[in-house]
């Protein structure tokens, strides 16, 4: 007979004899964006510079050799929300320059400013001070810089150089003016000190008739010279006196020259309406001029 087939073994569900099942695939990690780089917010806030000289040749710009002046109060008010100068929102900043006249202000508020000038804050013994303002837009984060500003004086010296021919100290008909004459008028500067970094040279030339003025000057204490190399033959000497005047005066100095000695005569305009005449010196070294006044400013540029 043919052999009896033994029936297959039923496989049991959970037996380990059962066929893996296919391996789980793990999901791809997912990659964080980079993060965006952090910006700073552009600043709102501007600053603002500029300085204050002594414009010894008042010509309304910035030479060589004009000192900047320190310790000027600069005010800069801010017109506020309704933009209007003047009213209760307005903000003002203040500084003062420095020694070489410069002042500055950093991280302010942009929009309309007034920039201005204290007139209290001028050096000491100086009135009447008279100050113009400038409006100005300072646009949101930026570094401007403000035209400079020149101070002038209100003062001023006139004189008359002439060969005085009788030594009386007086100019008389026959004594003619002696013209092409270099003169030197040293301010000693808001110091008052000779020959420190504020001194200021103002200069002039004699005319036809010996005649020659500095104007919108400073007060203070000056050194007056007549450049010997510009003397004619046969004249010299150096005259100098020292005097005050009024404020907003004019100094007028009579300044004759001989051949050896001379007489200086003295004239001050003003309130104090002083005459000084016959005071005799030997010409033969500088000496001072004090004269009373005041500053105004003038814009450069």
């Amino acid at each position: 007979p043919a052999p009896t087939q033994e029936p297959e073994p039923e496989l049991d569900p959970e037996s380990e004899l059962d066929a893996d099942p296919a391996p789980t695939q793990e999901p791809a990690p997912t990659q964080e964006p980079e993060p965006e780089p952090e910006t700073e917010p552009a600043s709102v806030n501007g600053s603002m510079s500029g300085t204050i000289v002594h414009d010894v040749n008042r010509d309304g710009s910035r030479d060589g050799g004009e000192p900047g002046l320190g310790t000027i109060p600069v005010i800069a008010t801010l017109f506020g929300p309704d933009g209007v100068p003047g009213t209760t929102d307005d903000v003002s900043y203040s500084t003062v320059t420095a020694d070489d006249g410069s002042w500055s202000f950093a991280d302010i508020s942009a929009g309309n400013y007034v920039i201005e000038i204290d007139p209290s804050g001028v050096p000491h013994g100086l009135s009447e001070v008279s100050f113009s303002t400038r409006t100005v837009y300072l646009p949101p984060g930026s570094e401007m810089r403000i035209l400079d500003a020149g101070l002038v004086g209100t003062s001023e010296l006139s004189n008359v150089v002439f060969d005085d021919l009788n030594q009386n100290g007086a100019q008389d008909g026959q004594e003619t003016g002696v013209p092409d004459l270099s003169i030197t008028a040293r301010w000693f500067g808001p110091d008052s000190l000779d020959g420190t970094a504020d001194d200021a040279v103002y200069s002039a030339v004699t005319d036809a008739q010996g005649a020659w003025g500095i104007q919108q000057i400073p007060a203070g204490t000056y050194a007056v010279t007549i450049d010997s190399a510009t003397l004619p033959s046969g004249l010299s000497g150096t005259p100098s006196v020292t005097t005050a005047v009024a404020p907003n005066a004019t100094a007028k100095v009579v300044l004759p020259v001989s051949s050896s000695a001379s007489v200086l005569a003295f004239t001050g305009g003003g309130a104090l309406n002083l005459v000084l005449v016959g005071l005799v010196l030997l010409l033969t070294g500088s000496g001072a001029i004090h004269v009373a006044g005041s500053w105004r400013r003038r814009a450069i540029g």
